[in-house]
């Protein structure tokens, strides 16, 4: 995924700024998991994965606008898809209790991020109810976010010096 993150910026990176985009070179939507935003027992490795994409989002989403490029997330819930074709009974039971993401709440984040909108390192949860962006936890306090800010400042001058 970063590899592919980082070719699509290549790209863009060389496109003119579009209309029809917002004014935005490029956008990317990755798709990650309600797993990359809660913790889910199970499956260890794979909220890992979906965590560490929901963490590219937040940071190089923040960073990629000043190049007129958008990053966003799609996280959904359990859909129905061809991967899982074991497994026919337990979405038959999820159905009938109302937990599955219909495909229609998906394409809609999908919508939001590809038109005309600029924002950019939001992660969209698309569940049976619907869809939100997920608002994440502020610092702890005045030292965790200026400690979080001074880590920020040494970055940006550290790709500065290269």
């Amino acid at each position: 995924m970063i590899n592919l993150v980082l070719i699509a910026v290549q790209a863009f990176r060389r496109q003119e700024k579009k209309p029809e985009l917002g004014g935005m070179r490029g956008k990317i939507v990755l798709v990650s998991s309600t797993c990359g935003l809660y913790t889910i027992h199970g499956v260890p490795v794979y909220v890992a994965s979906k965590h560490a994409m929901v963490g590219l989002t937040r940071t190089y989403g923040q960073i990629l606008p000043s190049e007129s490029i958008t990053m966003n997330a799609i996280c959904p819930h359990i859909v129905r898809t061809g991967i899982s074709k074991h497994t026919p009974l337990w979405y038959d039971d999820l159905e009938k209790r109302g937990l599955l993401t219909p495909i229609g709440n998906i394409i809609a984040g999908f919508d939001e991020y590809l038109g005309k909108s600029t924002r950019s390192a939001e992660c969209m949860e698309c569940g049976p109810e619907g869809s939100r962006v997920v608002q994440f936890m502020d610092h702890m306090g005045e030292q965790t976010k200026l400690g979080c800010e001074a880590v920020i400042d040494r970055s940006e001058r550290l790709w500065k010096d290269q």
